[in-house]
C-alpha cells in the first residue's frame, strides 16, 4: 500500500488574490471536501486571520503537495514525484495569481517557499527562529519563489497541539501583520545609518549624548571587550570596536552620561564593563528583557524573540556565528549596530504598551 494518497486536492481562493496561503499538504477532510484548509487547522487558520483584520475570502489557499501523505507526515512526501509534481503547480499557480504576499504556514512550506533552515542546515527545521520574519523567497525548489515576499508563521495544527498551545498569542502577532503587507509585493526593511569607527567619533558621541534615551549593547571575545554599541534612535546606530584608537573613551564618555540607558538584559553589560575594565554605567533606566516580563511573562524574553513581536527586522542571530566562517568582523559589527538599534526598536514599542497598560489600571 503506498504513503501516499492518490486523491488530488486542488487550491482554493481567488485568482487574483493579494494573499495567497501556502500550507503542507492536504488532510483527511481535505480530501473529504476537494479543497485545502477546510479541517479543523483550516477554519482554525480561518478565524485567526480574520481576527487579524484580513477577509478569508480573499486569500488564494494551497499546499506544497496536492496529495496526503499517511498518517499526515510530510516526510513521506519528501523525494517523491506527488511532491515534485506539486512544487510544480504550485510555480505556475504564483505566476498565475501573482500575490503580493505569500503566507508560509510552517516548517516544510518554509523550507521550500525559501530556503531557509535551522543553524545546521537539516531541512524542515528553524520554524521558532523564523517565525514572524518577513523575507525573500527562493526558487531554488519552486521557481515562481525568486524574490516574491514571504511572511513565515506556525502551521495552524501545531499551535492547536499541547506542545504549540502556548503560541497563540504568537501565532496571532504573526498574522496581524498580513493586512499592512497584503496592499504591495516589496520587502520594506528598517533604514539606518551605521558609524562604525566613525573619524568624528567623539564629535558624534556628543551629539548621542544630547538624547533622551540611549540604547548599549556590547560584544564580547570571552574576557576581552569585541565592540561596544549605541542608538539614541531607530534611525542610526553606533559602534566602536577593540581596533579603534581612543575608541575606549569616547564609550566611557557614553557610559557615564547623564541620558537614561537602555540594555537588553543589561545585568550582563553593566557588570561585565565594569569587571573586566572599571567602567561605570550611569543612568540604567530601562531593560526590554524586564519589560518583556511584566508584558509577557509567559513568552520567549530573548532580543530575537522580540524583534519578531515588536520590529520589521526578520531573524538575524545567525549573523553572530557566520562572521567567524567568513572570516571578516565587519559582519559582527554590523550585528553589533541591528542588535542596538533592534533594542531601542522594542524599547519604544514596550513603552507605549506600558503606558496604555498602566493608564487602563
Amino acid at each position: 500500500m503506498s504513503n501516499i494518497s492518490s486523491l488530488y486536492v486542488p487550491p482554493a481562493g481567488p485568482l487574483d488574490a493579494d494573499v495567497m496561503l501556502v500550507g503542507e499538504a492536504p488532510g483527511a477532510d481535505e480530501e473529504a471536501e476537494g479543497a485545502p484548509f477546510v479541517g479543523m487547522a483550516g477554519q482554525f487558520m480561518e478565524r485567526y486571520i480574520s481576527r487579524a483584520g484580513y477577509p478569508w475570502s480573499q486569500v488564494f489557499r494551497t499546499n506544497l503537495s496536492k496529495n496526503r501523505p499517511k498518517g499526515n507526515k510530510f516526510v513521506l512526501l519528501n523525494d517523491t514525484p506527488e511532491l515534485e509534481a506539486g512544487l510544480k503547480e504550485l510555480s505556475e499557480e504564483i505566476e498565475k495569481v501573482n500575490p503580493n504576499l505569500i503566507v508560509s504556514a510552517g516548517a516544510w512550506p518554509m523550507y521550500y517557499l525559501t530556503g531557509l533552515t535551522a543553524t545546521k542546515g537539516k531541512p524542515g527545521t528553524g520554524i521558532t527562529n523564523w517565525r514572524g520574519s518577513i523575507v525573500e523567497g527562493s526558487g531554488q525548489f519552486v521557481p515562481a519563489m525568486e524574490g516574491r515576499k514571504v511572511l513565515i508563521s506556525y502551521h495552524p495544527s501545531y499551535v492547536m497541539r499541547p506542545q504549540g498551545f502556548g503560541n497563540h498569542p504568537v501565532f496571532f502577532v504573526d498574522l496581524k501583520k498580513i493586512p499592512g503587507e497584503a496592499g504591495f509585493p516589496e520587502i520594506k526593511r528598517p533604514y539606518y545609518h551605521s558609524y562604525i569607527d566613525p573619524a568624528n567619533l567623539i564629535l558624534l558621541a556628543k551629539e548621542m549624548m544630547r538624547s533622551e534615551w540611549l540604547t548599549v549593547d556590547i560584544e564580547t571575545f570571552g574576557n576581552s571587550l569585541a565592540c561596544i554599541g549605541f542608538a539614541d534612535s531607530v534611525e542610526r546606530g553606533l559602534c566602536i570596536t577593540y581596533e579603534c584608537p581612543g575608541g575606549w573613551e569616547a564609550a566611557q564618555m557614553l557610559l557615564a552620561g547623564d541620558q537614561k540607558k537602555i540594555f537588553q538584559y543589561g545585568a550582563f553589560d553593566i557588570n561585565y564593563l565594569h569587571h573586566h575594565y572599571g567602567w561605570v554605567t550611569n543612568g540604567y533606566a530601562y531593560d526590554t528583557y524586564i519589560a518583556a516580563a511584566n508584558l509577557m511573562p509567559e513568552l520567549p524574553k530573548g532580543l530575537d524573540f522580540l524583534t519578531s513581536i515588536y520590529t520589521p527586522f526578520p531573524y538575524y542571530k545567525t549573523d553572530r556565528k557566520t562572521w567567524k566562517q567568513a572570516g571578516d568582523q565587519r559582519i559582527l559589527w554590523e550585528y553589533n549596530i541591528k542588535d542596538v538599534i533592534a533594542t531601542h526598536w522594542v524599547a519604544m514599542e514596550q513603552m507605549k504598551e506600558l503606558e496604555t497598560l498602566y493608564e487602563a489600571a
